[in-house]
């Protein structure tokens, strides 16, 4: 029986509009009185995410940062910082691309030392806890677990592409259609999901996820019951067991509906 659910939000949990599914917690809330653990898997920042789930903040797990920390109930189950002498060559890197912005995402909050307009606007979808800095390059009193970049062109053409020499040294993901992240090696959502299982005593047959994106990859190669959702990239759609309705049609707590012995045979 399925033990634990992890749902990507972008493009799977949350509609266009970015609202969740109207039947959310009224699908979500019986699972977790059965014992079913609901994790959000994200690139997001931790109080982002948090902060669209009020009704049942501290029943839910919160992968953040693409795979990079895992927060319950306030406390850091997991977190994967980078070295700070590791974050100057891509720093020096991003700096060196037209239009490309980069974001040290660290435990307490998420870091910049640019006011561009655009940047700014689109970086605040995504974090709610953002600091000014005089300059990255100086010390920052967190731990930094991702080097988010945005990038005012396709990230895929562009930043995405330019930072991939830096593979082997970090993981490098592209999350969005402007952004790319660098993390440290073997650091994804997979990979988090896998801690939390040998936290919990689970094994990959009692785990379900839903995603739509490459930063989703290793999550649904990981999990035995993967669900892409109907707007997924057809690389995604290729590696996914089941396929769910689109994340405009509430597709997760459609599947979870349909589903709702969670495969207990």
């Amino acid at each position: 029986m399925v033990k634990l659910i992890a749902a990507d939000m972008d493009g799977t949990l949350l509609s266009s509009q970015k609202q969740l599914p109207p039947d959310f917690f009224d699908v979500v809330a019986p699972l977790l009185r059965r014992g079913v653990r609901f994790a959000i898997a994200s690139g997001r920042q931790y109080d982002n995410i948090r902060s669209y789930f009020s009704h049942l903040e501290d029943q839910l797990t919160y992968i953040a940062e693409n795979g990079a920390l895992i927060m319950e109930k306030g406390q850091v189950l997991y977190k994967s910082a980078i070295p700070a002498q590791n974050c100057g060559a891509p720093l020096q890197a991003i700096r060196g691309m037209a239009g490309v912005y980069p974001l040290f995402c660290g435990v307490k909050a998420a870091y910049t030392d640019c006011r561009q307009p655009n940047f700014l606007a689109q970086a605040r979808r995504y974090y709610k806890t953002i600091q000014f800095v005089d300059d990255l390059c100086t010390p920052i009193d967190d731990d930094i677990c991702r080097i988010a970049v945005f990038d005012d062109a396709p990230a895929a053409q562009n930043s995405y592409a330019r930072l991939l020499h830096f593979e082997g040294r970090f993981k490098v993901t592209l999350s969005g259609r402007h952004w790319a992240d660098l993390t440290n090696p073997g650091v994804n959502k997979g990979s988090a999901v896998q801690a939390l299982c040998a936290r919990l005593g689970l094994d990959r047959e009692q785990v379900m996820a839903f995603g739509d994106y490459f930063n989703d990859l290793e999550l649904l190669t990981y999990c035995a019951h993967s669900f892409a959702m109907a707007n997924a990239q057809p690389e995604i759609k290729a590696i996914c067991r089941y396929q769910a309705a689109s994340n405009d049609e509430g597709g997760v707590t459609k599947a979870l509906r349909d589903h709702a012995g969670l495969f207990d045979v």
